[in-house]
């Protein structure tokens, strides 16, 4: 069948449901998302739809082929958006069902599946359809967390991790307020995610080390998802400041050229929290954070009461980071920045020296990838930092720039890069 002929020949509903399945799905798996999408809506009856809809969810259950599978799932995830719940009601369940099913394959395709069908409904903004979503998070969380530490026990990597996919986005846009939650001693999920970050790096080397290192990413990812999209929560949160600590830690014994790729990751991770920690609107300009909540729905009209407990909040997260950037501990994140992560490779210092103009206007376009660039962020971060506490560093770095020129030139050199540019 001619993908192009779709259009032009206006397929009868029943025809579909007379062509082998199988090939039907090929079909989806194509020109769902471009050509499909009208015609599913408008064209299909009722009972028609849930035919097909039952059928994807046995097909996807079994599908050995991974790049059919997550056509499939992509495909199902599309309809739950605009099926869900009114038309679709026991999508969750049964996709829950499956995965309390004793075959491997079977939770791994539900897993896949489910993650995609929460991602979807996560992107929904309309109010009827973020007030379900709050409504079932409570209880989808609890049942993916007992389903992802048995994962864990057992030693069953990929499920655990694919789990873990569907919990962050239920708790980082599952729950309304994550402020009252972390508050109310509900610390349990990023308490969870330190523990097995800790436990992960304490047992390397054992066992499936791909979907090991898969982990540890994603749990930076967490992390990251939670300091980015609720801040206070994050920093009200004891476990989530002492992940900081840890990754903290995790950059004082790494450099920028001797770590692998998961470790690039780590760190690069452990550089964007910090940087998410130093300069942030959020902490450090009231006028421009109250700004920022009153468009945040998840806050609601602010009326005075809910003013005063922002102001509340925003002291109690000030005093904590006050209580977490002291002079000692900037002075040694200054010192881990320039020593570590932002010295020149010797290609990068032959290229400074020969051309310095054209090495600047590399790094400057380079500069918005700083998200993915472990010197790049390590950059951003130590400019931040001179921002935020740059009569405190003056000093620190005058004395970095003399110990490191009786060391080593190219330190020296990049030394001034960062002083006078």
């Amino acid at each position: 069948m001619e993908l192009t002929s779709i259009g032009e020949e206006q397929l009868e509903s029943k025809q579909l449901l007379y062509v082998n399945f199988r090939e039907m799905i090929q079909l989806f798996k194509h020109v769902y998302f471009y050509e499909c999408f009208l015609f599913w809506r408008s064209a299909l009856k009722q009972d028609e739809k849930v035919f097909i809809r039952n059928e994807l969810l046995s097909c996807v259950a079994t599908e050995t082929d991974n790049d059919l599978a997550i056509q499939l799932s992509l495909i199902i995830s599309k309809m739950a958006r605009y099926d869900f719940p009114r038309f679709w009601p026991d999508l969750l369940s049964r996709l829950l069902g499956n995965l309390e099913s004793a075959g491997e394959m079977h939770r791994k395709r539900s897993l896949q599946t489910l993650h995609r069908v929460i991602k979807s409904l996560c992107s929904k903004l309309l109010p009827e359809a973020k007030k379900c979503l709050y409504e079932m998070a409570a209880e989808l969380m609890t049942f993916l967390r007992d389903l992802w530490m048995g994962f864990v026990r057992m030693g069953q990597w990929e499920l655990a991790f694919l789990s873990l996919k569907c919990m962050r986005f239920m708790y980082v846009y599952g729950f309304k307020d994550l402020v009252t939650l972390v508050e109310g001693s509900n610390d349990e999920f990023p308490r969870l995610l330190l523990d097995l970050l800790q436990q992960l790096f304490s047992s390397e080397n054992q066992g499936d080390d791909l979907f090991k290192g898969k982990l540890k990413i994603l749990i930076g990812k967490c992390f990251i998802h939670i300091l980015e999209l609720h801040p206070y929560a994050f920093v009200l949160s004891p476990s989530c400041m002492q992940s900081v600590n840890f990754y903290f830690s995790f950059l004082k014994e790494r450099n920028a050229i001797a770590a692998n790729d998961v470790e690039e990751r780590i760190c690069l991770q452990g550089l964007i929290l910090l940087r998410g920690l130093v300069r942030n609107v959020a902490f450090h300009d009231q006028e421009v954070a109250l700004d920022g909540m009153r468009g945040n729905a998840a806050f609601g009209p602010l009326i005075s009461k809910e003013i005063s407990n922002y102001e509340i909040v925003l002291c109690k997260s000030q005093d904590i980071l006050e209580g977490l950037f002291t002079e000692s501990t900037v002075c040694l994140l200054c010192e881990m920045l320039v020593m570590q992560y932002l010295i020149l490779t010797p290609n990068e210092y032959e290229s400074f020296a020969n051309d310095p103009e054209t090495f600047v206007i590399e790094e400057a376009a380079s500069e918005q990838q700083w998200r993915f660039n472990l010197k790049m962020c390590a950059e951003c971060a130590f400019e931040d930092l001179m921002i935020q506490h740059g009569d405190l560093l003056g000093r620190k770095l005058a004395d970095l720039f003399l110990h490191a020129g009786k060391k080593d030139f190219v330190f020296m050199t990049h030394l001034l890069d960062i002083l006078f540019v």
